[in-house]
């Protein structure tokens, strides 16, 4: 990977959190930045102006010296990961597909780290962040995985989840009573999940709806989607899973969770979905 890449279009969002951390740190000038981190003015201005990429490493190197919190300093350094891949896989297309399970995972985690309002719909399997490691286990289990890769990719998919806990971030889930009645693994196993749902949606950062059964559908997406505020879309296609950055591409998906959002119920009306559906499953024999 090069050390660095200049960009024809400002990366304003890089730009902004690398101004924010040399205000944080109280230094006011672009030279006392590159002194305390090792880099030219020039290095620094470009960066700050969104004409330079800083790679990873000289990310985490700008935020060490600078004092930066380690929550600011992995969000920077996921937003040069993926904006170098980003530019070393496809530019200048505006669409790039990620076939490697192992790859995917960083690349999400990456994302997730980087954004503030991640919203997710999926209308076949309840989404990552919200498994529990039974469901997790059943999902990997149901191919022709060995069992240590299995159990690599239920603790890549749990240590996703624990982005849950991390402050400045926001969550709307947006499920169908369909892919809660899908059922994965025993009986048991999706009353507990469903309850794991139930306790995640009365925290205030996060959303949790359910569209429920007979609901008039006025919009039909054809596959799940998972969307990083409104940077990236991430979609399911087969053979892996397709990375929208174009603005107007990405407007198509924002548009289509709003349309989602206002089919599903919120809140206690949500919960309700959820009980039902659970109390359904408690009846099987």
């Amino acid at each position: 990977m090069p050390r660095g890449r200049s960009q024809p279009v400002a990366h304003s969002e890089i730009a902004k959190l690398l101004r924010k951390i040399r205000d944080d740190a109280g230094v006011s000038s672009g030279v006392e930045a590159g002194r305390l981190a090792g880099f030219s003015q020039a290095k620094v201005s470009r960066m700050e102006a969104g004409r330079f990429v800083p790679s990873p490493q000289d990310a985490d190197r700008y935020a060490r010296a600078l004092g930066a919190s380690a929550a600011l300093r992995r969000q920077l350094v996921a937003m040069a990961q993926d904006l170098h891949e980003q530019h070393r896989a496809l530019a200048p297309a505006r669409v790039s597909l990620s076939r490697s399970a192992a790859a995917h995972e960083q690349r999400v985690r990456r994302n997730e780290a980087r954004s503030t309002h991640i919203s997710v719909f999926h209308p076949l399997v309840i989404p990552g962040l919200l498994q529990t490691e039974e469901y997790i286990r059943a999902v990997f289990t149901s191919g022709t995985l060995p069992q240590p890769e299995v159990d690599a990719r239920v603790a890549a998919r749990l240590a996703r989840a624990e982005i849950l806990e991390e402050p400045g971030h926001q969550f709307t889930f947006v499920l169908t009573t369909g892919v809660l009645g899908w059922r994965v693994g025993s009986p048991e196993v999706m009353v507990r999940q469903i309850e794991h749902i139930t306790e995640l949606s009365w925290r205030p950062h996060l959303r949790v709806g359910v569209i429920p059964w007979g609901v008039e559908a006025t919009v039909f997406p054809p596959c799940g989607f998972d969307l990083y505020d409104e940077h990236t879309a991430v979609v399911g296609v087969i053979g892996g899973s397709a990375y929208y950055n174009d603005p107007a591409d990405v407007a198509r998906y924002v548009a289509m969770l709003a349309a989602l959002e206002r089919l599903a119920v919120f809140g206690d009306a949500a919960r309700g979905e959820l009980r039902q559906i659970a109390d359904q499953y408690r009846d099987l024999p």
